[in-house]
């Protein structure tokens, strides 16, 4: 009613929780509905995702550790082949780090047909799609695909700077394959975001980061203390 954005899990280690036919029905379905996981989809589910222009969240090293109803191989290909916006994710910490260039490499690596399968006869996710479903596809999941995502004039100035010359990604030739199968973290240069230079150098600017990580330890303690138990803190850890 008030037009907000709403994301969903749907099916990922429990039993199936969404039916995308049925959503589509009700009139559920559509670019303001961010479903999240959705492993064991069917055709008809992800056709009906596709027609209504419902993107999906795809939290790749998730899916594979959590994904006990179906397998998230088929269920990215499927959800690629009926044409279903797809963006890359990170489902938890505790499960995956929150690193984009593992995810898209892992993505890219796992996107294969094979045959017996419903992906059969399909093309693999190559370099180009896989960075097009970290970057373009999440602005696009979030709805904000009209002011980032994407190196466009009138778009946000947020930039990613990898550096070339670093040993795990020299020399490069194809840019696409470079950043998907040799970039790490440690080789981004500088990050703007919105015009605002936030890394620079490798170091990022602006950041308290002592105060931030005593922060943190602070936290962990103090819920490591309430929980008890084994998580319970020792002297030293």
């Amino acid at each position: 009613m008030r037009g907000l954005k709403v994301a969903i899990h749907a099916g990922q280690s429990a039993p199936n929780t969404l039916d995308a036919e049925d959503y589509e029905k009700r009139g559920w379905l559509g670019p303001n509905l961010l479903i999240c996981h959705y492993i064991p989809a069917g055709d008809a589910d992800a056709a009906a995702m596709a027609r209504t222009k419902t993107p999906l969240s795809f939290a790749t090293l998730s899916e594979f550790r959590l994904g006990l109803t179906g397998d998230p191989r088929v269920a990215l290909l499927r959800m690629r082949k009926a044409g279903v916006v797809v963006s890359l994710s990170f489902d938890a910490t505790s499960i995956a780090s929150p690193n984009m260039f593992e995810t898209m490499r892992f993505t890219w690596n796992m996107g294969v047909p094979w045959r017996g399968t419903p992906s059969e006869g399909l093309p693999p996710v190559g370099f180009r799609e896989v960075i097009q479903m970290a970057t373009l596809n999440g602005a696009v999941g979030l709805g904000i695909a009209d002011t980032t995502g994407s190196l466009t004039v009138g778009k946000r100035a947020d930039l990613i700077l990898i550096r070339g010359n670093d040993i795990n990604i020299a020399p490069v030739a194809d840019i696409e394959a470079s950043v998907v199968q040799s970039a790490m973290p440690a080789n981004v240069d500088t990050v703007m975001v919105d015009g605002r230079i936030v890394k620079r150098g490798g170091r990022l600017i602006g950041y308290d980061l002592d105060k931030i990580v005593r922060d943190a330890k602070a936290s962990a303690l103090r819920i490591r203390t309430a929980a008890g138990g084994r998580l319970a803190p020792v002297a030293g850890r």
